[in-house]
């Protein structure tokens, strides 16, 4: 009788972790620093440090969202509590991807999540990390050209 209240218990215990896990809410994102309205925005969010920032393929969500005369806003709706890192570029000539310079230096607008500022190149995971936690969260990052 006990080793079943026991086990009663400790299901009921994983029920409840695994609900709470799968909390989730909306993060409003406003992309701010444009230096003109051209093309459009793409936004990679990031679950882990796999592919951050380049690899939009291993992002859990990414969108491209065409400007249109202000800073975009964009709603990530039913997103689950966790930790997230976020990668934005402006492509300007909406030519799909990041154009560099023959360094490799971004030519187009660039930002992250937490806005973290790096003069060796791209931030990784840990420093562009946020907690996503709330109902309503709101995040805004700021473009670097």
């Amino acid at each position: 009788m006990k080793i079943a209240k026991y086990w009663v218990m400790i299901i009921g215990m994983l029920v409840l972790n695994v609900a709470a896990s799968s909390e989730t809410g909306t993060l409003i994102l406003t992309v701010a620093g444009l230096r003109n309205y051209h093309g459009a925005v793409n936004i990679a969010v990031f679950a882990t440090a796999k592919g951050f920032p380049e690899r939009a393929n291993a992002a859990i969500d990414k969108r491209v969202v065409k400007l249109a005369g202000a800073d975009p806003i964009i709603e990530f709706n039913e997103l689950p509590f966790s930790n997230y890192a976020i990668a934005v570029f402006h492509d300007e000539n909406d030519n799909g991807r990041l154009d560099k310079n023959w360094l490799g230096i971004p030519k187009e607008g660039v930002g992250f999540s937490h806005n973290p500022k790096s003069i060796n190149g791209p931030p990784c995971f840990v420093e562009a990390k946020f907690s996503f936690s709330s109902k309503k969260q709101s995040l805004t990052i700021k473009l670097i050209y």
